[in-house]
C-alpha cells in the first residue's frame, strides 16, 4: 500500500481547522477532480460516520465511501475506505505561534486497483502522481481555510 505525507502551514487556529475538516462534505471545496461529496450518516461526525466521494480521473468517474475511524479534537481525524478504492489516512493538526497558525499534516495510504487498471498502474509512477495531487490539495486547503472569515 503506497503512502504519502504532506503538510501545510495555515493561518487559522487548530480548533477551526478541525471543525472544518471533520465535516467531510467540505472536501469538494479544496480537492481537485471531486465531482460530489455527501455525508451518508446522520448526526454529529464521529467514529462510524461515512462520506461518499465521487471522483473523475482520466475521464472516468468512480466512488469511494470513507468512514471516520477516530476523532480527537482538535488534533486528529482518521479515516478509511469501506467501499471503492482502498485507502486510509489521517489529518493531524498542530498549533503554531501561540495557536493562531497551525500545521496540518495529511498521511494518505492507498491500494492500487486490481485487474487491467491495476496492472497498468503498477507500471506508472502512481505514488509520485498521488503525492503531487496531495501537495496541490494541501495548497488549496490552506487557501480555502484562510479565505474563510476568522479562519474556518
Amino acid at each position: 500500500m503506497p503512502s504519502i505525507t504532506r503538510s501545510a502551514e495555515i493561518a487559522a487556529p487548530p480548533a477551526s481547522i478541525f471543525e472544518y475538516l471533520k465535516e467531510g462534505e467540505h472536501v469538494g471545496e479544496w480537492l481537485p477532480d471531486l465531482l460530489r461529496s455527501e455525508r451518508l450518516t446522520p448526526g454529529p461526525v464521529g467514529p462510524g460516520s461515512r462520506f461518499l466521494y465521487v471522483f473523475r480521473v482520466l475521464g472516468r468517474s468512480f466512488e469511494i465511501v470513507n468512514e471516520v475511524t477516530a476523532v480527537e479534537p482538535p488534533a486528529l481525524i482518521r479515516f478509511q475506505a469501506v467501499a471503492g478504492v482502498g485507502n486510509r489516512g489521517h489529518f493531524e493538526i498542530a498549533a503554531l505561534d501561540g495557536g493562531q497558525r497551525s500545521r496540518v499534516t495529511l498521511l494518505f495510504a492507498f491500494d492500487l486497483p486490481s485487474g487491467p487498471v491495476g496492472l497498468l498502474a503498477r507500471h506508472l509512477p502512481v505514488a509520485a502522481i498521488v503525492d503531487r495531487y496531495a501537495q496541490a490539495s494541501m495548497v488549496r486547503l490552506a487557501r480555502r481555510l484562510e479565505s474563510l472569515d476568522g479562519g474556518a
